[in-house]
């Protein structure tokens, strides 16, 4: 959501499995940006958004405090598990 634009910009996951703690995961970009999960946990059926910006953390939001945008279209977003494992692709769509 909102790519290139840092107010806006976020990745929304959803999870369609059971209940899973997220601490250790990666968000990773392939070019060297990587947000990794504090200890928080994923419910079943649940979502969460992770906005590039600077914010507090809740439930549903998780921030991770930059100062720039990082999602271009056309660039490929990597969920990987605490232990390094791919568990999910996604190229961010054209505007």
């Amino acid at each position: 959501e909102g790519a290139g634009d840092l107010e806006k910009e976020s990745v929304r996951l959803l999870n369609q499995g059971g209940e899973v703690s997220m601490e250790g995961w990666k968000l990773e970009d392939g070019q060297g940006h990587t947000y990794i999960f504090p200890a928080f946990t994923f419910y079943g059926t649940g979502a969460v958004e992770i906005h590039t910006r600077t914010g507090t953390n809740t439930t549903i939001d998780l921030y991770w405090g930059l100062d720039q945008a990082v999602w271009t279209p056309g660039k490929v977003i990597y969920l990987r598990d605490a232990q390094g494992t791919l568990v999910s692709r996604f190229q961010v769509p054209g505007n």
